[in-house]
């Protein structure tokens, strides 16, 4: 996966990976489009987000939570309320691209939180 970003709240991607359940090859290119709504004291800060010039996703709309629960330690949830695919054929296995999708948000999760074990997550972000 190479990212970078583009514009203070644009992250261009390009994904080349295989699909463990049915051995698929995939390549992507996108642009993920962050949109910072702010702070809310009781649930933490919000991002939004969005895709676009995706060849390959239609549609794919979510928002980001972080909420500090002491001062070295967070809780970030992912939240996606649309997911659509542009291939026909990707979109008959809706299912398995659901699973897809979640396991690659999870695995970035992850890489995340062994990072943020090791070094301070503003020289992350």
């Amino acid at each position: 996966m190479e990212a970078k970003f583009t514009a203070p709240n644009v992250l261009h991607t390009k994904i080349y990976d295989e699909v463990d359940l049915v051995k698929i090859p995939i390549e992507m290119e996108g642009e993920l489009v962050l949109y910072d709504k702010g702070q809310d004291s009781d649930k933490g800060h919000l991002i939004e987000f969005n895709v676009r010039n995706n060849k390959d996703v239609r549609e794919l709309e979510g928002r980001l939570r972080i909420k500090s629960l002491s001062p070295n330690k967070s809780k970030v949830g992912v939240f996606v309320d649309s997911f659509k695919l542009s291939s026909d054929f990707l979109s008959s296995l809706s299912g398995v691209s659901d699973l897809v999708l979640q396991n690659k948000i999870s695995e970035m999760l992850r890489n995340i939180e062994k990072y943020c074990k090791t070094k301070e997550l503003k020289d992350f972000l």
